[in-house]
């Protein structure tokens, strides 16, 4: 015999998710954006994601924010109440039957789960700064197409798409938003069949009002690549760690480069570190020489991509003055006219003139 109890919807500021016939149903309370963007240094992984159509999710354990994620979210003291006296379980300390469940709930759903944050402005000064120096790159993406193209050949629930929720952090009552059968006359852990979707959910939904600067909208997919990790605290051995780094290489999803409608570079792009003399040949034409360092290497490798894949779509964003404030827009559009071994000529045309 079984008694099943089903979860209360979870309500966030900007999204609502529910249990419903087996799948979560989230319903946006805020305007979709028609583009979403994706911010990046110049590195020799980035560079290689946009060679070979490639978008990377991250592990849910390497977000940059320690409580992105974080089950400390979940009140459970009402749930493992409940729990030892169904099932008649003796366990001396709670906190080691609270570890075991929360082991149990959480790994099947984030070993196969990667995440892919996305903010909807390309103006955004500290994301600028944090992300990629003011000398890398965004992506500005389709939305729609994106998504679409994220959610083909793929079930129901193997994607979750939702703006962040930005609020202070607090617990939520477990209980209130799991799904869960109690199997009459056993006294096994994993025989009490829990769905705790919503609050994981919770965990990935919600971050504190500091981080509310990113106006993020994020992607949970479930796909056969993303393999499971070790929590940060678990200490492990070194073999053991090196298969994990090997693992972690496996979060590289592929797009459709159509999505991309614009490569957006930093106000530094074209800075000292990666070319060593600038010739301009009139007020447009400019020939920059790579500087035979890493950086220059990496620089000339990013700008050939673009040359051959993205050469209609190149953009520079700059700080000009408008109504009397500094403000970021997108001020010039960029051609890659030539590029050899040793240089790069571009025509440079300025899309945005102050005092317009």
């Amino acid at each position: 015999m079984e008694n099943e109890k089903l979860p209360l919807p979870l309500k966030l500021k900007n999204a609502d998710f529910k249990f419903e016939n087996q799948n979560i149903k989230i319903d946006i309370k805020t305007d979709i954006p028609e583009k979403l963007y994706k911010y990046y240094s110049i590195t020799d992984y980035s560079v290689k994601g946009l060679k070979n159509n490639t978008m990377y999710f991250s592990h849910s354990h390497l977000l940059n924010d320690v409580m992105d994620g974080n089950f400390i979210l979940w009140d459970m003291s009402e749930f493992i109440i409940n729990y030892k006296a169904d099932l008649n379980i003796n366990y001396n300390i709670d906190s080691e039957l609270t570890k075991e469940i929360l082991k149990q709930l959480s790994e099947p759903f984030l070993e196969c789960r990667g995440v892919l944050s996305l903010s909807d402005t390309y103006k955004n000064e500290l994301i600028w700064a944090h992300y990629t120096s003011e000398i890398g790159y965004c992506l500005e993406l389709e939305t729609i197409q994106f998504k679409e193209h994220i959610e083909k050949n793929r079930n129901e629930n193997d994607l979750y798409f939702f703006p962040i929720s930005y609020d202070h952090l607090k617990q939520i009552n477990f209980s209130d938003f799991i799904n869960y059968k109690i199997v009459a006359k056993s006294k096994e852990i994993n025989s009490k069949t829990v769905s705790a979707i919503l609050p994981i959910l919770y965990c990935f939904a919600q971050k504190d009002d500091c981080w509310k600067y990113e106006n993020e909208w994020r992607f949970l997919l479930r796909d056969k690549k993303f393999n499971s990790i070790s929590f940060p605290i678990e200490i492990i051995n070194d073999q053991d760690k090196l298969e994990e780094d090997y693992r972690k290489s496996g979060g590289n999803i592929e797009i459709n480069p159509k999505v991309i409608s614009k490569i957006i570079l930093a106000p530094l792009f074209f800075n000292n570190s990666r070319f060593n003399k600038l010739e301009v040949t009139n007020s447009n034409f400019l020939i920059y020489n790579f500087k035979g360092n890493d950086a220059g290497k990496v620089a000339k490798d990013f700008l050939e991509i673009l040359k051959h894949k993205f050469n209609d779509k190149i953009y520079q964003v700059d700080k000009i003055i408008k109504d009397g404030l500094v403000v970021r827009e997108l001020k010039y559009k960029i051609e890659i006219v030539d590029i050899g071994e040793n240089f790069i000529k571009i025509f440079k045309n300025l899309i945005y003139e102050e005092g317009r």
